[in-house]
């Protein structure tokens, strides 16, 4: 009984490895903003308002709404000041639009997506509106590509019994991929294939389960990875758990397999491994091939994700309207972090500059002051030899006031357009689009990264190393 269970176990697990992978598969969903998504309402009797108490009534909280929104920067000396029509204050309502004019747009936290699902749901249920989201699903096509090239390489380097191995161990880390198509399980999932191939030598020796415990290169191709997708996702950490485990339970089906077949023949000649573990070398020139292979998935991987993430320029239409997102070019008419620094800096210096520089310059939009401009007031001293006239500085156009800016806007106790501004990058411009949506992981680039410098590394060792290692010339 108990040897049925040892070899029924391996296989109700690879089983079971594959049904998760089917139960939580999913595709990333790409959005227009970091952290947001954009919910833009159509309505011929809904007003802003209305929208607003549907999202509350459904729990949505953080809501970004062109009515929550107030003046970011207030001088205490001049809280009122005359506006001109190209005013930062005025131009920022535009992203609280389509580019027709005919949708209201909201921006709804990430966090919120349960309870946006919800106020969608009662929206549509109103007459004459219509209304939809930003998000859409998105599959980076190049994560489970560059893992399948990298895991057909260490297929074809290996021989014998180590290629069946190798491909037992590909099925299940290709069905993680495909699973959950993401940079990050890629990359791990690469580092994983590595670490088997590498170890694979050892598979069914004595004392291979010692050896592999106790080697660094086992730590770092295939228990790094645990710790990275943790990083990201939890759910992704036990799948690949799961993958792992299904990959040896495979090798270990195929063994009994295999056994139970020469068993039926009575002259047929099973073969043994006569080497323990501990007398095998483990780093050979083949497998430094494959840690070079590895270091150029991971570094694709992670070229392939950062250029992916970045703002896309607009164009690529889609059954929704033109909605305000990141762009790599703008065309001026949503204003961005830059417009909002100038319009802070007059609203500070208001109170300092002389009228009739005033009257001048209120009459047109905000200017970005240059780099160490000075905002000076005359004061006047008592000295022994009568009254002095002198200048004291108010206000410096530098790092520090931009700073001081963005705290002020860190710190808002609304939900401030300006907050998800910050979010997307102080570089970041802003125009309407009708896709060029992104998908991001969390994390994603820092943990690609450590992929990268975690392959790369070990490559390097092992090359500098090689006459150590018995395999240079």
């Amino acid at each position: 009984m108990n040897i049925s269970v040892k070899k029924g176990l391996p296989a109700c697990i690879c089983i079971v490895s594959l049904f998760a992978f089917y139960l939580f598969r999913t595709v990333p969903q790409s959005r227009l903003w970091k952290g947001y998504t954009v919910l833009y309402v159509t309505s011929e009797i809904l007003s802003e308002a209305d929208v607003v108490s549907v999202l509350t009534q459904n729990g949505c909280e953080g809501v970004i709404t062109k009515s929550a929104q107030r003046e970011p920067v207030v001088s205490p000396l001049s809280p009122l000041q005359m506006l001109s029509q190209d005013s930062y204050l005025h131009r920022r309502n535009a992203f609280f639009q389509d580019a027709g004019k005919s949708s209201m747009v909201f921006y709804v936290p990430d966090t919120e997506s349960q309870a946006l699902s919800r106020s969608i749901h009662s929206l549509e249920a109103a007459s004459g509106t219509k209304c939809g989201t930003d998000s859409a699903s998105s599959l980076p096509y190049l994560a489970p590509v560059c893992s399948i090239l990298f895991m057909a390489a260490a297929v074809a380097l290996s021989k014998g019994r180590r290629r069946i191995y190798m491909i037992l161990a590909a099925v299940f880390f290709l069905a993680l991929n495909f699973s959950r198509p993401m940079f990050t399980v890629a990359a791990c999932s690469s580092l994983s294939a590595a670490g088997f191939f590498i170890m694979l030598k050892l598979f069914g020796r004595k004392g291979c389960v010692q050896r592999v415990s106790r080697s660094p290169l086992a730590v770092l191709l295939l228990v790094a990875p645990v710790f990275i997708l943790c990083a990201s996702n939890p759910v992704n950490a036990l799948l690949y758990v799961l993958a792992c485990a299904a990959a040896v339970s495979a090798m270990y089906v195929y063994d009994v397999a295999e056994a139970l077949y020469y068993s039926r023949f009575e002259n047929a000649f099973s073969p043994v491994p006569i080497r323990s573990a501990f007398g095998m070398r483990l780093v050979s020139e083949r497998d430094v091939q494959t840690l070079s292979g590895l270091s150029l998935t991971c570094i694709l991987l992670l070229a392939a994700s950062v250029l992916g993430g970045r703002v896309q320029a607009a164009g690529s239409a889609t059954d929704r309207p033109a909605l305000p997102a990141p762009v790599s070019r703008a065309d001026g008419l949503l204003p961005d972090l830059d417009d909002f620094i100038a319009w802070s800096w007059k609203t500070a210096s208001f109170p300092y500059r002389r009228l009739q520089t005033q009257e001048l310059t209120d009459a047109v939009a905000e200017v970005y002051p240059e780099e160490g401009t000075r905002i000076t007031v005359p004061v006047f001293s008592e000295t022994a030899n009568g009254v002095t006239a002198g200048e004291e500085t108010k206000l410096v156009f530098n790092n520090e006031f931009r700073e001081s800016v963005f705290d002020a806007v860190k710190k808002a106790s609304y939900p401030a357009l300006e907050q998800m501004l910050l979010k997307q990058g102080r570089t970041a411009r802003y125009a309407f689009v009708r896709g060029g949506a992104v998908s991001a992981e969390r994390l994603g680039t820092a943990l690609l990264l450590a992929c990268a410098v975690i392959s790369a590394g070990l490559t390097l060792y092992f090359v500098l190393g090689r006459r150590m290692y018995g395999f240079g010339k």
